[in-house]
């Protein structure tokens, strides 16, 4: 069995890490936006796991690789239009990316050792990913088309990076601090300014941040059992979000903040699930008779328009997202909206993404 399906399904049935290997990676954060499809890892064979994709009710499942041993892992790009994610072939775990619909599939590492865990710069520029060229797992950074390829840490296991959706820091894992659990950590994008979020006996993992980067959203490992948490970005205010006597792991969050996907085997199965946030109700989307894992929602780009506008007195690129339920070409007219009210997130590189509150110009 390929090294990284092994590790994949010990985390899943175990709730446990080996110090010296690669934890299991955390869902893609999601950046602001519509809600798109849903991206998921299925295991199809005793040595083989799939890239698929879903509709958020769980419709229109469709398989996008084909590969013998590995792929899985899948991490949308903040536009929604490509897929990292990591592949085996002949043991060795490489980070690949494809287009939304599963074409051209291009390699982005080439190390002889496992690279998996992709996650992606919310400009796009960047992926940062996991890598165990060092020996123990580290936290690597690339250009998107894969140059430029530099370690951000070092020393004890870390991994599992999660960017905040402002760009400015990493979420990860790391057992830095202590020789039997994993906690949660985050780090500027350049590997510095490292401040530890959790700090109890047990696992944390699986860090994905919220849309708006006001909180965090994580699976911990407590007495027997592995359920999602969420935090603040500093660590503080940890919540429950989910209690049964089974799994829930590796969450993603809806680019409208509106709920979070998970796997869980709640159903003696291994499904993909959905947690509504302001209900707190939980349902299975993904109904499959496979194990389905490591699920992340990408954003829709066809629900956005794109403008100049002077963000603090500069005249800026900037990406608006109309409200819920409308886009452009729809009824009404996008263009029939009127901006009353802007918040406006800085992405990096220059370019501003503004959430709008509208109204239509009939009232």
């Amino acid at each position: 069995m390929p090294r990284l399906l092994l590790l994949l399904i010990v985390t899943l049935a175990a709730g446990a890490l080996l110090v010296e290997s690669m934890p299991s990676r955390p869902a893609q954060a999601a950046f602001p936006g519509a809600n798109g499809k849903i991206a998921f890892t299925r295991i199809v064979g005793d040595e083989d796991s799939e890239v698929y994709v879903m509709n958020a009710d769980g419709g229109d499942v469709r398989q996008l690789t084909n590969n013998d041993d590995y792929d899985g892992q899948p991490a949308w790009s903040p536009d929604g239009s490509r897929i990292a994610f990591a592949r085996a072939v002949d043991g060795n775990g490489d980070v690949y990316v494809m287009e939304a619909d599963g074409a051209n599939v291009v390699r982005l590492t080439t190390h002889p050792s496992v690279d998996e865990a992709p996650s992606w710069a919310p400009d796009g520029s960047k992926i940062a990913f996991g890598s165990l060229r060092d020996g123990l797992a580290q936290i690597y950074v690339m250009n998107s088309d894969g140059s430029e390829q530099r370690a951000l840490t070092s020393g004890r296991v870390n991994s599992v990076p999660a960017w905040s959706p402002d760009g400015t820091r990493i979420a990860f894992v790391s057992d830095r601090d202590s020789t039997n659990d994993m906690e949660i950590y985050s780090m500027a994008a350049d590997g510095t300014q490292t401040i530890r979020l959790t700090d109890h006996d047990g696992f944390d993992g699986a860090p994905s941040w919220s849309p708006d980067g006001g909180s965090i959203a994580f699976a911990s490992y407590l007495g027997d059992n592995i359920d999602l948490y969420a935090m603040n970005p500093d660590g503080s205010g940890r919540m429950r979000l989910t209690e049964v006597p089974a799994y829930d792991s590796n969450p993603t969050w809806a680019p409208d903040g509106s709920g979070i996907a998970f796997d869980s085997g709640r159903n003696d199965q291994g499904d993909i699930f959905l947690l509504t946030t302001d209900s707190g109700l939980v349902r299975s989307i993904s109904h499959s008779d496979s194990l389905d894992f490591d699920p992340d929602w990408q954003r829709r780009v066809d629900a956005e328009v794109t403008a100049t506008l002077a963000v603090a007195g500069t005249p800026t690129p900037a990406i608006v997202l109309p409200p819920t339920g409308s886009s452009p070409g729809h009824d009404p007219p996008f263009n029939a909206w009127l901006v009353v009210g802007l918040t406006a997130v800085m992405l990096g590189s220059g370019i501003a993404l503004v959430i709008a509150k509208l109204r239509t110009s009939t009232g």
